[in-house]
């Protein structure tokens, strides 16, 4: 294939056992797509779900986005499909290959078929298969093959018995001629050529090195180990200062050995003749194999590639070995997002010792959480838990680790109960005897972690407020020193703040939390999930749209990627109001239906769901479906059952439950929705002086944080505002709400039903024809000029097809540009 491949454009990645990692196949697969097509965007290799599994849609889809159907061909080659093991993987190969645009090829090598979609490819004729028979070489192919690279002629009868031999295998030809070259007697070596195809690659691998100086082969074997060659590694597993020399000889040679792309003096060993030279190298001795593999192991990990060296002592079994560099530098794996490999290489160092250690089950629980693989991680708790020998040291540590199931699905309550008795057993204990777990454990990472499992289980739970408390302590622990708890911690603190209304303090959390994962290159990990949350928030209830869009793209790569889900079931709650106010009740209602939860749902993710689902249907005039999702809740959030009574006209019902409603003083979002149907009942009660002091009051209120989807809740409290608050508002509160008007579905639809649709500065204009304002007091609330409203005003008339105002008005309430429902007219309107 490589010999193919030579002079056509073509992306190539070469696979290993390490690509049973599909983060590591996306990354290595979008930058091979990308050194052909720049105009592939890198981040895309960062979109596989954690934990190694699958590619994932994500991945596919972005990556298929990426090549397009327009563009130069593509040839992507695959080359030895038949090292991967991960059927998951392999299945998310298989679509991409389905689904590939016609302007890309594949091509893929295997010794044996993997799992791909065959039978489809075959049926809409878009394969072309090569068997063992198609690629075995024929008489003149092998005479030309042979003479070529043995420069000894042959007849044909000699080159009849090597095709039977090797079956027109090529690379046993080439191995039988470079045997051919120092070979007195052709015709007594082909008759001695005999033997099944792993005895005659024996037999051709030792005619080889047979014919080597001793220090090249030896060179040969000891390095076979090494996936890719350079000078500096293969000194370090040779114990010589040659290697340089060695990789230039073998190349003059010929002896299968090629220059890496874009690597200038890496080389790697032609796949083939590695899987020989291994196995020759192993009748050496399984020891000798061992000490070579350790040998490049220290090079490896002393070099930064922790990942290469922890798999060399996997495969020289050094169990112990591997273990002792993960308990040190297992973290590195875990801040690349590389904690499939690390699971399933600490999960085999657990079961093949056949007395596992407590420290092994803790260190592999803690891979197994940071890989998202909670129901694994709990079978570990349950069997170290299930031990009688664990010091109080070691409980601490699975103790700590099992609370952070809870971004799993464990229960609040048992999240809550396991932090803190962490917490008490840290206070109790000499805090030194807390064992470290993948370099990052020990006493105080416990304590953050267990008091940031504390602050989850305070917000999932729905005190929001306490949360805030908690993550602001957290901050101030030892342990949150650490880059990734401390961007975590930041996230979380910076989603509860902007839970709660507060905006600048969750603006500011954010930055930092994104600012410190960048700066340890750790923007594509789970831990910057919350932090892009926290922001889409801010810059949706601050009508920011576009900002907040961003952060929530960046938020769902990473959740997609999880197996975390509350943080979905948290996405799906912003999404939908991102999607509420970017285009109507109705389409945010098919995000929020769209998304069925599935697993059991946290407080406060059933409280958001429950009271933002009866408030879109209440925008959508739809009072019974409403009223019947509160209903089905124990205890529906006050804002919307005050919503539903206000609707229905309950206004003594309504006051009730405003009296009975007392926001928490820190809950800036909550007060403001308070006072806002306070006015809004007022208003209603026919006080509507009353009624535009409270609005002016909460307008004030809101000023610092630009805190504006709240009166966008509650329409009749945007209408009061333009006409019944007894001062003018702040400037940057009513600009912001006046030039976004808060339109339903039906009213977004009969505008565009216009042949020329009002633009959303006429709409805000249109809102104020019915009130009894004056052409002089509606640009002044506009904050534009009398002048520049009657321009606003010709271009609303021409495209309603009316004369002036009180046309205008008729015209629009025919339409359904206006809302009727709130009882606005000429006459009756407040001043």
């Amino acid at each position: 294939m490589e010999q193919w491949l030579h002079g056509r454009r073509a992306c190539t990645l070469e696979l290993t056992p390490a690509h049973d990692d599909a983060v590591a196949v996306a990354r290595e697969l979008t930058a091979a797509l990308r050194s052909m097509d720049d105009s592939v965007d890198a981040a895309v290799g960062a979109l596989a779900p954690r934990g190694g599994h699958r590619l994932g849609p994500q991945f596919l889809d972005a990556l298929l986005g990426e090549l397009g159907a327009e563009g130069p061909s593509l040839l992507l080659a695959l080359d030895d499909a038949h090292r991967l093991t991960n059927r998951a993987l392999v299945e998310d190969l298989g679509e991409l290959l389905l689904r590939l645009p016609a302007r890309c090829r594949a091509v893929i090598s295997a010794q044996w078929d993997p799992p791909l979609p065959r039978t489809q490819l075959r049926l809409q004729g878009r394969v072309v298969e090569l068997r063992w028979d198609d690629l075995a070489f024929d008489v003149n192919e092998a005479r030309e093959l042979l003479e070529r690279s043995s420069g000894v002629a042959v007849t044909s009868d000699q080159v009849k018995v090597l095709l039977e031999r090797t079956d027109g295998w090529a690379a046993g030809l080439q191995l039988a001629a470079h045997s051919m070259r120092n070979v007195a007697d052709v015709d007594a070596f082909v008759r001695g050529f005999a033997g099944d195809d792993r005895l005659v690659a024996d037999y051709l691998t030792g005619e080889i090195l047979r014919t080597l100086p001793p220090d090249l082969r030896s060179f040969l074997l000891r390095t076979s180990i090494l996936e890719t060659l350079s000078p500096a590694a293969c000194d370090a597993v040779t114990s010589a200062a040659n290697g340089g020399q060695m990789l230039t000889a073998l190349g003059d040679r010929g002896l299968f050995i090629s220059e890496l792309e874009r690597s200038e003096g890496v080389f790697r060993y032609h796949k083939l003749f590695a899987e020989l030279l291994r196995f020759e190298l192993r009748a050496e001795g399984a020891e000798v194999e061992r000490e070579y593999r350790r040998r490049a192991a220290g090079w490896l990990i002393a070099h930064g590639e922790h990942r290469a060296g922890f798999e060399q002592l996997l495969a020289a079994g050094d169990h112990h070995a591997a273990f002792e560099v993960i308990k040190v530098e297992g973290h590195r794996l875990f801040e690349r997002g590389e904690t499939g490999t690390l699971a399933r290489g600490l999960r085999l160092i657990h079961d093949r010792d056949p007395a596992p250690t407590p420290l092994m089950g803790i260190n592999l629980m803690a891979s197994q959480v940071g890989a998202d693989e909670f129901a694994a991680a709990g079978e570990t708790y349950r069997t170290l838990t299930g031990r009688d020998d664990l010091t109080s040291g070691e409980r601490i540590a699975a103790d700590t680790l099992a609370a952070m199931l809870g971004l799993g699905d464990l229960p609040e309550s048992q999240m809550r109960y396991l932090a803190d008795g962490v917490l008490d057993a840290l206070a109790r204990v000499d805090r030194t005897c807390v064992v470290d777990f993948l370099g990052v454990g020990g006493a105080d990472s416990c304590e953050t972690m267990a008091a940031f499992a504390a602050g989850m289980a305070d917000f999932f739970t729905g005190d929001v407020v306490q949360s805030v408390a908690a993550f602001e302590r957290v901050l101030g622990l030892r342990g949150a020193a650490y880059p990734l708890w401390r961007v975590n911690t930041l996230g979380a603190l910076a989603l509860s703040r902007a839970w709660i209304g507060r905006l600048n303090e969750a603006e500011a959390s954010a930055i930092t939390a994104l600012d410190v994962a960048r700066e340890v290159g750790a923007m594509d990990h789970i831990a910057c999930a919350l932090a892009h949350l926290a922001a889409a928030i801010v810059h949706i209830e601050r009508l920011d749209l576009g900002r907040a869009g961003v952060h929530l793209a960046a938020a769902r790569a990473l959740i997609d990627r999880a197996g975390r889900p509350t943080y979905r079931h948290l996405l799906d709650i912003v999404r939908a109001r991102h999607r509420g106010v970017s285009v109507g009740a109705h389409a945010a209602l098919a995000v929020l239906r769209g998304t069925p939860t599935g697993e059991p749902v946290r407080p406060v993710v059933a409280t958001a769901r429950t009271a933002l689902e009866a408030q879109l249907l209440l925008r959508c005039g739809a009072l019974p479906d409403a009223r019947e999702v509160l209903a089905a809740t124990g205890r529906p959030a006050p804002a919307a059952a005050i919503d539903v009574l206000l609707t229905e006209d309950d206004l003594q019902a309504a006051g009730a439950l405003l009296d009975q409603w007392h926001p928490h003083g820190l809950d800036r979002r909550a007060r403001l929705e308070h006072g806002l149907r306070r006015a809004a009942r007022q208003h209603r009660a026919g006080h509507p002086g009353a009624a535009g002091a409270i609005v002016a009051e909460a307008a004030a209120s809101a000023e610092a944080e630009e805190l504006l989807t709240p009166f966008l809740d509650v329409p009749l409290a945007l209408h009061i505002l333009r006409t019944a608050a007894p001062t003018r508002p702040l400037p940057r509160i009513t600009v912001a709400l006046l030039s976004s008007p808060a339109a339903d579905d039906g009213r977004v639809a009969a505008n565009q039903r216009l042949t020329e649709p009002l633009t959303a500065r006429e709409i805000t204009v249109l809102e104020y024809l019915p009130t009894r304002l004056s052409n002089v007091e509606i640009a002044e609330a506009l904050f534009i000029s009398v002048n520049t409203l009657k321009t606003h005003l010709r271009s609303l008339y021409r495209k309603l097809g009316v004369a002036n105002r009180a046309e205008g008005i008729d015209r629009a309430g025919a339409l359904g540009l206006l809302d009727g429902s709130k009882g606005w007219s000429m006459t009756t309107a407040p001043r």
